[in-house]
C-alpha cells in the first residue's frame, strides 16, 4: 500500500471535499511514500530530534490536520525540507525522495490554508 496526502475543505454539512492540487513542474501531488515510510521515515527518531511533532504521529495513525494546526504543520514541513540531508543520512532514504513528498505535503497545506473560514484541512493516510 501507499501513503497519500490530500487537501480538503469541509462543506456545509461538515463533510470532507477533496481539493485539486497541481504540482509545479509535474509529478503526482498525492504521493507520500509507501506504507513502511510511516515508521522508517516519518516516524524515525531523527524526525523528533529535528523537532517534528505532527508528522511522527504517522507511525501510529493517519494524520488529520485542520484549522490553526495547519500553520504548525507548515512550519514543521518547511523545517524538515531544510534538513533533507540530515533525514536522508539517518534513514537511508534519498534526499530527492524525501523532498518530493514533503513538497507534496506543503502544497496540500498551503491549499488547505487558502480555504475561507478555516474550513480547510489535510489528510495523510
Amino acid at each position: 500500500m501507499s501513503l497519500g496526502v490530500r487537501a480538503y475543505r469541509r462543506d456545509e454539512k461538515g463533510e470532507q471535499e477533496f481539493l485539486g492540487v497541481e504540482r509545479p513542474g509535474g509529478g503526482e501531488p498525492t504521493l507520500f511514500g509507501s506504507e513502511v515510510c510511516r515508521t522508517e521515515l516519518w516516524g524515525a527518531p531523527c524526525m523528533k530530534e529535528l523537532g517534528a511533532v505532527l508528522l511522527p504521529g504517522l507511525a501510529e495513525q493517519d494524520l488529520y490536520v485542520e484549522g490553526t494546526e495547519l500553520e504548525s504543520l507548515k512550519s514543521e514541513v518547511e523545517h524538515l525540507l531544510a534538513n533533507c540531508s540530515t533525514i536522508s543520512a539517518a534513514t537511508g532514504y534519498r534526499e530527492d525522495f524525501i523532498a518530493f513528498r514533503l513538497e507534496n505535503l506543503l502544497l496540500a497545506v498551503k491549499t488547505a490554508m487558502s480555504v475561507e473560514g478555516c474550513l480547510g484541512g489535510v489528510v495523510v493516510w
